[in-house]
């Protein structure tokens, strides 16, 4: 939520957001300020407004929707997500992204001093356990699409 910036850091940020919306291949995402509380909030604001305006009805409300109203709507979804300053907790950061699809590292650096030496060793193991991240994704899909076809 950027209304959270200075207007001066916001100028900043919306350039580099402009200056790279068509970039293609890995995306990183650095989530400053936000919290996953007030991302849900907002896309649930969203779609009751959606409501109230008749452009949606109640039943129509589901997972992709709210999905559909996050920030990192239009992101690829998140495959590695990294916790800086030693603490073994996700604090309220990305939790509707980070599911059983993605890989977490917690290291003890903090954010400021995080650096290249600091990703290299995680790029590497990413890239040595992609095989079995790939299996656990492709059975959790088939066992989310079961489910779902089981609720229809």
């Amino acid at each position: 939520n950027m209304s959270y910036l200075s207007p001066d850091l916001r100028e900043v940020m919306e350039k580099a957001v402009e200056t790279t919306k068509d970039n293609i291949g890995p995306t990183l995402n650095v989530c400053f300020p936000y919290t996953s509380r007030d991302e849900l909030t907002t896309s649930i604001k969203k779609i009751v407004k959606m409501v109230e305006k008749d452009q949606l009805k109640i039943k129509d409300i589901d997972e992709n929707l709210i999905e559909q109203n996050l920030f990192t709507h239009g992101s690829p979804p998140l495959e590695v997500l990294i916790r800086t300053s030693g603490e073994i907790r996700l604090s309220d950061f990305l939790l509707w992204q980070c599911h059983q699809n993605c890989y977490i590292y917690f290291v003890k650096c903090y954010w400021p001093e995080f650096s290249f030496w600091e990703m290299l060793p995680i790029i590497l193991d990413y890239q040595v356990n992609y095989e079995s991240i790939k299996e656990k994704r492709e059975k959790s899909w088939h066992h989310l699409s079961r489910l779902y076809n089981d609720i229809d």
